[in-house]
């Protein structure tokens, strides 16, 4: 993270190609990072070959939030993950994405 973002408003989306797959291992396996305390929300989803994704039940918001791959991808592992905004809050609307970090 570096404070450089990228709005996400609502349905506004980006996928994000890792070079090395994040497998589902103990605890979290992705840890997103949001700026601005404004509680905009984004979907994330995410995918073993950028064509099929499976969308994770829980949201991202706040500053940090971190996921678990187990829900969408028990015993696989993931190479792409896709950042879409749900909703337009705060002063400068939409989901403000500074990174996406692999934990496993």
């Amino acid at each position: 993270p570096d404070g450089r973002t990228v709005a996400l408003g609502v349905g506004a989306y980006v996928i994000l190609r890792f070079f090395r797959e994040i497998p589902n291992g103990p605890g979290p396996d992705l840890r997103i990072y949001e700026v601005g305390p404004d509680g905009a929300r984004a979907a994330i989803a995410v995918s073993q070959d950028g064509v099929d994704y499976v969308e994770l039940t829980e949201t991202a918001s706040g500053p940090t939030t971190e996921l678990e791959l187990d829900e969408a991808l028990p015993e696989g592992k993931v190479r792409f993950v896709r950042v879409r905004g749900v909703d337009d809050r705060g002063d400068e609307p939409g989901f403000d994405l500074d990174a996406v970090e692999a934990l496993n």
